[in-house]
């Protein structure tokens, strides 16, 4: 009798907090535990006379509660993005916004000077040398980002600016601040996330902490729209590469050459192919 009783009930309280307070998703959860605070009371302290009204009191005060533990949640990440977002205004940052291993990005026009070399070949960002980037194009891109900041809450376009910005404040690769860079990349993956993101943050990772970490993060990736990815390929070969297997890197560097579409990207796939053959 109470299970038929709430069932019919549950739509009109869900529109009811609808109404009131929007936030769909949150009102049905919301509906969902008042349904079972009521199957437990109800059969202790019978039926009220009003079960309707009863329901909405209790869903209204734990969509109450939900609503404010989201907001405590924003401030939350709003406190720790400015705590790992760049702080030196004064070093040279990047106006690029993501990073990736093969630096293919047009985004990165910044770092073009150091992107290929004399005769046209591809240049990936850990061998580029940072003294050509475009220091005075950088840094109008951190006075941008240092004014967009302050503006509201932080969304995915600041962060990525942000993990570029650290990456251009390193004068090297060994000098990057990884964990920065992994902690923004956790925050962009609860606000937007994506299998790039995802894929970055495993590369990230490795950096952090250790070839292995990322590996082990690159495997968990079951998403088929990575599985013939041009940029998966080469951060797995890459990686298994500072592990010592070289073989499987020779391997990864040979698949990610075959699925590449770009002519220099090829080119320099199948040198670290024939590199590793060596």
């Amino acid at each position: 009798m109470i299970e038929d009783l709430l069932r019919r009930l549950m739509p009109q309280v869900l529109g009811a907090l609808v109404r009131r307070y929007g936030h769909f998703d949150s009102a049905e959860d919301a509906v969902q535990e008042a349904l079972l605070a009521a199957a437990t009371r109800w059969r202790t302290d019978g039926i009220p006379d009003r079960p309707q009204s009863w329901l909405i009191q209790v869903a209204s005060r734990r969509l109450t509660d939900l609503l404010r533990s989201e907001q405590a949640r924003r401030r939350r990440e709003d406190v720790v993005a400015s705590r790992v977002l760049p702080q030196d205004r004064s070093s040279p940052p990047a106006a690029a916004a993501a990073h990736g291993l093969d630096d293919a990005d047009d985004t990165l026009i910044a770092r073009a000077p150091a992107r290929t070399t004399e005769h046209g070949e591809l240049v990936p960002l850990r061998e580029q040398d940072r003294t050509l980037w475009k220091a005075e194009s950088i840094r109008r891109g951190m006075a941008l980002l240092a004014r967009a900041l302050p503006r509201g809450p932080v969304g995915p376009y600041q962060l990525q600016a942000a993990i570029a910005a650290v990456h251009a404040q390193a004068p090297s690769e060994a000098a990057t601040d990884w964990g920065r860079i992994v902690a923004l990349y956790r925050l962009l993956l609860r606000m937007a996330p994506s299998p790039i993101a995802r894929l970055n943050h495993a590369v990230a990772m490795a950096m952090a902490e250790a070839p292995a970490t990322g590996l082990a993060l690159l495997d968990a990736l079951d998403d088929s729209r990575l599985a013939r990815d041009h940029r998966l390929h080469p951060a797995r070969a890459h990686l298994l590469e500072m592990s010592g297997d070289a073989m499987a890197a020779r391997e990864a560097y040979a698949q990610a050459a075959r699925y590449a579409t770009n002519l220099r990207h090829v080119r320099y796939l199948t040198a670290r192919t024939r590199r590793l053959d060596t």
